[in-house]
Order: structure tokens, then sequence, then C-alpha cells
């Protein structure tokens, strides 16, 4: 194989592994921000029934 299409090649998959990993994190701080919203509507539905 040429040399420049190996440069692409690798550059293509780093690329695809970067965005993987970018989208990983980003789900994961979403899946965090959700759990929490999640716990604050779990204490007002608890504060509700008290009532």
């Amino acid at each position: 194989m040429n040399s420049q299409v190996l440069t692409f090649l690798f550059a293509g998959y780093s690329l695809v592994w970067v965005l993987i990993f970018a989208y990983i994190l980003f789900m994961g701080n979403r899946q965090k921000k959700l759990a929490e919203e999640l716990e604050t509507l779990r204490r007002v539905v608890e504060e509700k029934e008290q009532e």
C-alpha cells in the first residue's frame, strides 16, 4: 500500500475513535444529569405525598 493511503487510513480510524470516545463522555454526562433530575423529582413527589 502507498504510504499516503496508510496515513489517511490511520487518520480516519483515529477520528472515528475520538468521536466514539467523545460520544461516550457526552452520554455519560447526560445520564448523570438525568439521574440528578430524577432524584430531585422523587424528592418533590415524596414531599407532596407527605402533605
